[in-house]
């Protein structure tokens, strides 16, 4: 604390304020503001239900909030919508199990709750530049090597772009 009376120097009134703002700065870091809590509640509501039909009311209501307060907040915090946060999520375990699993199109999209695979495809295509029969085909065609560079890049959460990956594994 600023325990100068009468007169203090410069420096130890620095010194002293730096010591306060540091302790702040501390107290803010560890504390959830109620936004940021309401926001990771529906972060986690997501996960839970992601394979469900979901729409953004549904999700400000399972934190308690109006859907247009909840848009603004969730956007303001995690810097996209909680439309396409649902959307990437669901394309994230979607990619996995394309990647882990020999279920077929029709049923991954059901499982990951795409309304319907067309939707699905169209989504997925936009997002990965290449179908999901073309993504599977790359990670499964060299078997292990192609798992094992899908896992070193981070699975479902890097997005595999580059189109010479697709012309790579047709050789």
């Amino acid at each position: 604390m600023i325990s100068c009376r009468g007169s203090c120097s410069e420096f130890q009134f620095s010194r002293d304020l730096y010591s306060i703002l540091c302790q702040l700065a501390e107290q803010s870091l560890e504390k959830e503001t109620p936004a940021e809590e309401s926001v990771r509640r529906a972060v986690a509501y997501i996960r839970r239900h992601y394979a469900e039909p979901l729409s953004v009311q549904d999700i400000a209501e399972s934190v308690s909030l109006s859907p247009y307060y909840f848009t603004r907040l969730f956007k303001r915090i995690m810097m996209t919508s909680p439309h396409l946060y649902l959307l990437n999520h669901r394309l994230a375990e979607a990619k996995e199990m394309l990647v882990y699993t020999r279920d077929k199109i029709d049923t991954i999209a059901e499982a990951t709750g795409f309304q319907s695979s067309s939707y699905f495809v169209r989504a997925f295509h936009r997002e990965m530049n290449m179908t999901p029969k073309a993504f599977r085909q790359y990670f499964s065609a060299a078997g292990t090597h192609n798992r094992y560079k899908f896992e070193q890049e981070g699975g479902s959460d890097r997005q595999v772009s580059d189109k010479s990956a697709l012309h790579e594994s047709k050789k």
